[in-house]
């Protein structure tokens, strides 16, 4: 029965921190908005160029440059928006679409059980040795 004393309080607060995090605002797996994107003029890769697209998010067209290179005038390309501060569109290929922090959290949280678990059993009472000198 000791022993319960040791794991049902660690299996406890385990529930909790997962009850915890979830409403606390665990990752999502949504993705970032996309658009699609027009290549208006190409850029060569060799001088580290950007490619200028016309990014079509919701109906309004807006100039931009793609952080990429060589694509061929008049190709579409999905990309994330909004436009960056400086003028600049991803491709959302690119862009990790959030189910690798989902899988990172789960992991994490799957480790902390193997080490609450652990520590459950190095913690847990032993029963003391009675050395023969005693016993008589």
């Amino acid at each position: 029965m000791a022993r319960w004393g040791l794991v049902l309080p660690a299996l406890a607060s385990g529930a909790v921190l997962v009850v915890v995090g979830a409403i606390a605002g665990a990752p999502s797996a949504e993705s970032p908005p996309r658009g699609r994107a027009v290549v208006v003029d190409s850029a060569s890769c060799a001088g580290g160029g950007f490619d200028v697209v016309d990014v079509d998010a919701g109906g309004t067209v807006t100039r931009a440059r793609l952080d990429g290179c060589g694509h061929a005038a008049g190709q579409t390309v999905d990309v994330v928006v909004p436009v960056g501060p400086d003028g600049v569109v991803q491709a959302a290929s690119t862009v990790p679409d959030g189910s690798s922090a989902t899988r990172l959290w789960v992991a994490l949280l799957g480790l902390s059980g193997v080490a609450g678990g652990f520590l459950a059993h190095r913690l847990r009472p032993r029963p003391q040795a009675t050395s023969s000198a005693d016993a008589a």
